[in-house]
């Protein structure tokens, strides 16, 4: 809402295991800046609280938002593919279902939230992130006794990304009161593709992105004293390893940041090895001077999480349960824009003539607005009702017209054994060239894509081959050893005409 762009006070928080960091940043006109910023000890003593209440006290002077973002860790992310919504509301809709086939954890038992990530013609991408609420619980207690409310909750690698993104343009200020926000090219201009490295002490993540969201991500442990030749060299490696997975052809930027010494010298590598356009980004630059931007970059996921929930990111992600729907329908946010500007213009025709019959304009349509308020919203209430059932219908439908894949995942259901555990599954639809218009429907096919572990790979090969729905089941990849059991990818063909034999042969 408009009101909330008035607020000048925001405090982003970024949770680790044993402490937290706090960046304290003040919204005016200009843009937004850093304030303060502190870390304090995971506890919820008495010493840690009135510590913190000292610091909240001293900066927090009005009404204010708080951000925070969690370890990567403590959350599960699965990116899946989903039938497009026809509304940001019924993303969540969509989001629960298919949470509920892909996380190990009983709804009620989480907190999740949906980003989507790559819009296709009816389907698009989405990240599903959850996070179980035992996780949070600690933090809970901790703001319940501070009596500090929680606005947002986002992961540390999303917050980390929105900071890079702003890191190169004007974030906030009068701008975003205007709602004309900029866009950052730093992964790439529209619809490319780019990379994301953000380096840590022990561990790399590397994300690919389009739009500035990310499609997918990937945490990579690696040993800071090896020499950079073998780190550059078993990188690019993976890195051409998950190209090849998403089916990606070309990348056109590889953002590197973090801070490590590493930083430069693997970049420069990596754009010899990659042959792709590369560039060291501190993600502070856009909120701080550069030698100051240069010490603290430990800060960026805590204020990224404060872009984030205030909605300049590309990534927009709440992990906390949505009571308000998060983004405003199109009338209005054309409504605040509108409002925002004739902020503005007030202020400049003070110096004008005709100021009292402004005032009275404004107070007459103020009247109006608030005499109706009632009645739009019995409007507004009818109208979700409304598209809530027609999401739900569309989403019936789609899953009626693709039963396919529904009896594919339950003949994969039947046939794997007790001891073998799918962690992921593509399933990618192609048809023969050359057949006649009433043919088209026999020679339809899939390829299937099933990755996991088990305690014999081997034994699946000969479980999918037995089955009428399969054909040309090979191993993708060499057998890795996980403990005790093996690591497999598994590609087999499955033809449309053979699922619907099968059909008809149960059916008699």
């Amino acid at each position: 809402m408009f009101e909330d762009k008035l607020i000048k006070t925001v405090l982003g928080i970024e949770f680790q295991d044993d402490s937290f960091t706090v960046a304290c940043l003040e919204r005016n006109f200009s843009g937004i800046s850093l304030i303060s910023s502190s870390m304090f000890p995971f506890k919820d003593d008495d010493e840690t609280i009135n510590e913190i209440k000292k610091f909240t006290g001293k900066y927090l002077t009005g009404p204010f938002k708080v951000f925070i973002s969690v370890p990567d860790k403590w959350t599960i992310t699965k990116f899946t593919e989903i039938p497009l919504p026809k509304s940001e509301e019924s993303v969540l809709q969509l989001a629960r279902y298919e949470i509920e086939r892909h996380i190990p954890f009983q709804i009620d038992d989480i907190f999740y939230d949906a980003v989507i990530a790559d819009k296709k013609n009816s389907s698009c991408t989405a990240a599903l992130i959850a996070v179980p609420k035992e996780k949070i619980e600690g933090i809970r207690k901790l703001f319940e006794r501070l009596a500090i409310n929680i606005d947002g909750l986002s992961i540390s690698h999303f917050a980390m990304l929105s900071a890079i993104e702003l890191s190169a343009v004007k974030a906030g200020g009068w701008r975003e009161v205007l709602g004309l926000t900029a866009r950052s090219d730093v992964f790439g201009g529209r619809d490319e593709t780019g990379l994301s490295l953000v380096i840590g002490k022990k561990e790399m993540v590397l994300s690919v992105m389009k739009n500035n969201l990310c499609q997918y991500f990937k945490t990579i442990p690696y040993d800071a004293e090896k020499p950079m030749d073998i780190i550059s060299e078993g990188l690019s490696f993976i890195i051409k390893e998950v190209l090849a997975e998403l089916s990606l052809q070309k990348i056109h930027k590889l953002a590197v940041s973090g801070d490590s010494p590493l930083l430069q010298n693997l970049a420069d590598a990596l754009r010899v090895r990659l042959g792709v356009n590369t560039q060291t980004i501190n993600p502070l630059a856009g909120f701080l001077p550069a030698d100051r931007a240069a010490e603290m970059q430990g800060l960026a996921p805590a204020i990224g999480a404060c872009l984030s929930g205030l909605g300049l990111a590309s990534i927009k992600l709440n992990l906390l349960p949505h009571k308000i729907k998060r983004n405003s329908k199109k009338v209005s946010r054309m409504i605040t824009k509108i409002s925002a500007a004739a902020v503005i213009l007030l202020g400049v025709s003070i110096l004008a003539e005709g100021i009292v019959n402004e005032k009275r304009s404004l107070a007459r349509l103020a009247d109006a607005v608030k005499k109706n308020e009632s009645e739009l919203a019995k409007v507004e209430k009818l109208a979700a009702e409304l598209k809530t059932i027609e999401e739900r219908q569309s989403f019936l439908s789609h899953i009626k017209t693709n039963d396919i894949i529904l009896n594919v995942l339950l003949e994969l259901t039947n046939l794997m054994p007790q001891d073998a555990w799918i962690t992921s599954l593509s399933f990618k639809e192609t048809q023969d060239k050359g057949l006649k218009p009433q043919a088209k429907e026999q020679g339809l096919r899939a390829e299937l894509i099933i990755s996991g572990f088990a305690d014999s790979s081997s034994k699946l090969i000969s479980l999918l081959e037995g089955s009428a729905f399969f054909e040309k089941v090979e191993f993708v990849g060499p057998i890795k050893k996980s403990g005790a059991k093996e690591d497999f990818k598994i590609k087999a063909v499955v033809v449309h005409k053979k699922i619907q034999e099968a059909k008809n042969r149960d059916l008699r």
